[in-house]
């Protein structure tokens, strides 16, 4: 993936492509950065660090985004939103919400829990981010559980309404 970046930094440069040429400067210099404070090397770059590095740059710019929004800045929405949607580009595509639902379930099943909880979530989620591997997000997982534990909470207040 490092390899395919900076072959298309150069091509951006080429072409005059300024918001993907700073876009993917922002990434290697990144990387950069990763590797003198980790002493890495090129060969220790992998691609879900990549993506990681690239996730922290679109939190950033999803903040920034607020920024200009609220600022009614309209050429730095237009410009964030470009840098956005180059950012997306090269990370991995993401999971439908029932996909997520599945795995989340499967996950809960390998561990033993037959209706999941609150007490649960903490164990569910930590085994779906590593699972997920950047195709859905912590904030994401956790809606998509908080839906899940509802459901089984109504449900078992159904039973126990049924019981009475």
């Amino acid at each position: 993936m490092l390899d395919k970046i900076r072959k298309d930094l150069v091509k951006a440069i080429k072409n005059k492509e300024n918001a993907k040429r700073d876009a993917l400067r922002l990434i290697i210099n990144a990387i950069n950065i990763y590797k003198k404070d980790n002493n890495k090397t090129d060969k220790d770059i992998k691609d879900a660090l990549i993506h990681s590095l690239i996730r922290t740059e679109i939190k950033q710019i999803r903040d920034l985004l607020i920024h200009a929004l609220n600022e009614r800045r309209i050429e730095m929405l237009e410009e964030l939103n470009e840098r956005l949607n180059i950012f997306d580009s090269y990370m991995p595509s993401q999971m439908h919400d029932d996909d997520i639902e599945r795995a989340l379930l499967v996950i809960a099943n390998d561990f033993n829990i037959k209706s999941i909880t609150n007490r649960d979530r903490g164990t569910i989620i930590k085994k779906a981010i590593s699972v997920f591997q950047g195709r859905a997000d912590g904030p994401r997982i956790n809606r998509i559980l908080t839906q899940i534990i509802k459901r089984n909470e109504e449900e078992q207040s159904e039973q126990e309404i049924h019981f009475i």
